[in-house]
């Protein structure tokens, strides 16, 4: 008995030793000139534990061990450097310019160009920075990367869409640049549907030289491209993942129960009015802010097999993406599945077939999240001193004030989904004429079928409150008048939208390159273009859902209850 308890005794000593290295790291990362490369990553080496740097080339990471980790950062057009913390807990990087990139390929216009050759204004990304972080959305990538490009999120919930601006906004239409994937024309708002892990490199135009592509690039060009095989090698299968815990960093700090019963009892004495709080010995009270931030799980899962042979490479690719919210977890969701496959063959000596399909298929949930009304505009107006729920269990009302309703009722009565079916695709014949003259002839396609559902159930948030859909706390649905003297009762309800559009895009372009004094390279594109882009929507919707319930929240007659129309 002695000998057993003492092995459990010193393999809890030694277990308590290893956990208590894991350290966090903070520092900076600085040019040669000590000036902070803001959006700089940092990677605890050998593992794929990153983050972005921040504001003044500030940055923040933990670490398994401080005492044999090493931290490597990088930054676009950097040379990489890695520090060994030998126990350190604060450390300053200095990354110095990259002189060896010039002779990196660039994909410009219809065409590549390596970057000495390359005058413009422009920058890239490659895949290999964005295989170090763990992002869900490619407009992530280019936050902080690239001077000249902003990133602005429109939401802060999970598969909430963002604006790119290159170098501020325009005066020609709208302010969006010319995204092309693959050479296909994408959506800014679609860009959610594109896998991280997919990408081999984001190349932005942003001057002049996004002139080829007509006035659609009066905002700048981005050129993605997917991740393709390489000749004479053996398949490769790489499988990633990662599971990980979201948190607020930071919450308001607002007034407890307390403070606020005796802060409103001050007001009421300043203008002689009977108190409303006879004690305010209250405590804590309700912290609505902790009732409403949770810790929401993020997944991630990917796998790309490649290779090829001497005339034919492959790269086909697969992702599982599922993201719940920090505010209502499950009634804020982003899924997202992705199928890819880009294989390019040579038919002959001097033709060649390049292939590219990608496909995904999103599913999201989303509460109200801006302005009065909203779940985080209730949350920091409840007063503190009002619970969650009352003896009987039942959501409380917030009586005192009219324009505030229960949060955590609201997010329980929410039911805001939509669904995305995404296909993008591209068949190009590339000929070569001459040794220096090709003609290409490729036609892309994009299509996507979106559903959207709102069920509206039969809710009571309190007396009064603009946002009740029933009459009373008994559920009863309320009177409408549709002939004079003739009323009929509207229960629950549900929308439903079903949108479509199909851009199709034909091109045809010749490609020539002259080398003169094998010091001049002369490289000349004529070619041209036709894009026709069509769609259609239609919409409904139905009252008097059966048992309050999203179970039967349908307008269609031919699908299962709880489908979308």
């Amino acid at each position: 008995m002695h000998k057993r308890l003492q092995l459990i005794l010193i393999a809890l000593t030694f277990y308590s030793a290893t956990f208590a290295q894991k350290a966090t790291i903070s520092g900076r990362v600085v040019d040669t000139l000590g000036q902070g490369l803001i959006g700089a990553i940092v990677v605890e080496k050998g593992t794929s534990n990153g983050a972005v740097v921040g504001e003044n080339g500030k940055f923040s990471i933990n670490v398994n061990d401080a005492k044999t980790a090493s931290i490597t950062a990088s930054y676009s057009g950097y040379a990489n450097s890695t520090v060994a913390l030998g126990g350190k807990t604060t450390i300053t990087i200095t990354l110095r310019e990259n002189s060896v990139g010039i002779g990196e390929i660039m994909v410009v216009g219809y065409g590549t160009a390596t970057k000495k050759e390359f005058t413009g204004a422009s920058a890239s990304v490659r895949g290999e920075s964005l295989d170090k972080l763990n992002i869900p959305r490619v407009d992530q990538a280019l936050q902080g990367q690239i001077a000249g490009v902003s990133i602005n999120t429109n939401s802060g919930s999970p598969g909430g869409a963002s604006s790119i601006r290159i170098r501020g906004l325009s005066t020609f239409g709208d302010n969006d640049p010319l995204i092309l994937v693959d050479g296909v024309v994408y959506d800014s708002e679609g860009l959610n549907a594109l896998n991280p892990n997919d990408i081999a490199s984001i190349n932005v135009l942003k001057d002049a030289t996004a002139g080829i592509y007509g006035v659609r690039a009066a905002n700048g060009v981005i050129l993605i491209e997917t991740k393709k095989g390489r000749k004479n090698s053996a398949p490769s299968i790489e499988l990633s993942g990662y599971v990980g815990m979201q948190q607020a960093s930071k919450k308001l700090d607002l007034l407890n129960a307390n403070e606020y019963a005796v802060l409103k009892n001050e007001m009421f004495a300043n203008g002689n009015q009977a108190l409303p709080f006879s004690n305010t010995n209250l405590g804590e009270g309700t912290n609505w802010q902790d009732s409403v931030f949770k810790t929401a799980m993020v997944r991630d899962y990917n796998i790309n097999v490649s290779g090829g042979s001497d005339k034919t490479t492959y790269s086909i690719g697969g992702s599982y993406f599922n993201q719940d919210g920090i505010v209502g977890l499950d009634k804020a969701n982003f899924n997202r599945i992705n199928g890819r496959v880009n294989l390019s063959t040579e038919m002959s000596s001097k033709l060649k077939l390049n292939s590219v399909f990608l496909y995904t298929k999103e599913e999201r949930s989303a509460l109200p999240e801006n302005g009065i009304g909203s779940v985080l505009y209730n949350t920091v107006n409840a007063f503190p001193t009002d619970p969650v729920r009352d003896a009987n269990g039942n959501f409380t009302y917030l009586e005192e004030v009219s324009d505030i309703i229960n949060p955590i009722a609201q997010m329980q009565n929410t039911y805001n989904s939509s669904r995305v079916n995404k296909f993008v695709g591209k068949e190009e014949l590339v000929y070569d004429i001459l040794p220096n003259l090709s003609f290409t002839n490729r036609f892309n396609y994009n299509y996507a079928l979106v559903d959207g559902k709102t069920f509206s159930p039969l809710a009571w948030f309190g007396p009064g409150k603009a946002q009740n859909t029933a009459i009373n706390a008994n559920l009863d649905p309320t009177q409408v008048e549709i002939a004079p003297g003739t009323f009929i009762e509207r229960g629950a309800s549900v929308t439903e939208q079903r949108s479509s559009y199909s851009d199709l895009n034909f091109e045809s372009f010749f490609n020539h390159e002259k080398v003169f004094n094998a010091i001049h390279t002369v490289k000349t594109t004529l070619g041209a273009s036709i894009f026709s882009r069509n769609g259609s929507a239609l919409g409904g919707t139905g009252y008097n859902i059966p048992n309050n319930s999203i179970d039967y929240a349908d307008i269609s007659a031919n699908q299962a209850p709880g489908g979308f129309l």
